[in-house]
């Protein structure tokens, strides 16, 4: 490692966090890594590390598994280890005794084209919203959310077929990159920072357990947006006779008919396709409650829904 590389605490959680972390290690000083502590899942409640935990540990980084970012002890340390930059990847909000350590800084990498999508949520809000574009942002934090002077930009296109996962990868390998051009710009004071233009944002909220669910008297195209904004997690979901059933991957086509809405009119071509009210969505893969994902052909070998229809329960 060269010893004019800033000095870097890390703070994430998720494999998109742990994917940059990667990026980062091999270019950076990584003095530490904050992540939440491991909790409790699955019907063992077993105690799970998140992916930064488990990289940081197999890598003998410096972790901290704290979810009290306030404490005392906690604080101290940070402050001892003197870093010039902290770096926040899909984690959470920092208060101001964390913000003030850092000699010059706090870098967080956003998923969309800041100032639009601020909020938990903008790789779904696109996705939802049918853009056929998003990005990547770096910027300095500050007191208010996702509202510091951008770094550093870039533009992604957003493919018919992209799902979350496809976009997610995609904004992984564009952010490490972005994100590690602007530790070099701001560690060198040669950045260009740009101020955020408010009267231009929209917001990412959190996503809700309602929107997941379909609605089958929205537009065709709105549905196939819905399950490309969940797939494959958490499943947009709906109900065959008061059985849940999650959506993955389907297609579309628009078409004038006479059918009852959200009837099974058809099983051609190895697809389900559902009448909607302005088109016909073409389901690939599903997942019955309590079954694993199959594609549609396994799921017709097993059940005939030939005129059937989803419901909301």
């Amino acid at each position: 490692m060269p010893k004019d590389v800033p000095k870097i605490i890390f703070f994430g959680n998720t494999h998109f966090s742990c994917f940059v972390l990667k990026k980062l290690s091999q270019f950076f000083n990584i003095l530490a890594v904050v992540t939440n502590e491991p909790k409790p899942m699955g019907r063992g409640r077993i105690n799970s590390i998140t992916p930064v935990h488990d990289f940081s540990k197999k890598n003998n980084i410096t972790l901290f598994n704290i979810d009290d970012l306030n404490d005392k002890l906690f604080l101290n340390e940070l402050e001892n280890l003197n870093a010039d930059l902290y770096i926040v990847v899909a984690y959470r909000i920092l208060p101001d005794s964390i913000l003030k350590l850092p000699i010059i800084g706090s870098i967080n990498l956003h998923t969309s084209l800041l100032p639009k999508y601020r909020g938990a949520a903008p790789i779904q809000r696109a996705l939802l919203n049918g853009d056929k574009e998003t990005g990547v942002s770096t910027f300095l934090i500050d007191k208010k959310v996702d509202t510091g002077k951008i770094i550093l930009q870039k533009t992604i296109q957003i493919d018919d077929s992209d799902n979350f996962e496809d976009l997610e990868l995609k904004m992984m390998n564009e952010g490490s990159t972005i994100l590690q051009n602007s530790i070099d710009l701001i560690y060198n004071n040669k950045a260009q920072l740009i101020t955020q233009d408010d009267t231009l944002a929209t917001k990412a909220p959190k996503i809700k357990k309602e929107e997941i669910q379909i609605n089958w008297n929205e537009s065709v195209n709105v549905i196939q947006n819905k399950i490309r904004a969940f797939s494959p997690s958490p499943g947009a979901y709906t109900f065959l006779k008061r059985k849940r059933i999650k959506i993955f991957s389907s297609s579309f086509r628009l078409l004038n008919h006479n059918y009852p809405i959200s009837s099974v009119i058809s099983v051609e071509d190895k697809l389900i396709h559902v009448a909607c009210k302005d088109g016909i969505l073409m389901i690939n893969s599903l997942q019955l409650e309590g079954k694993k994902i199959m594609s549609s052909e396994e799921f017709l070998r097993g059940y005939n829904i030939l005129g059937e229809s989803f419901s909301d329960e």
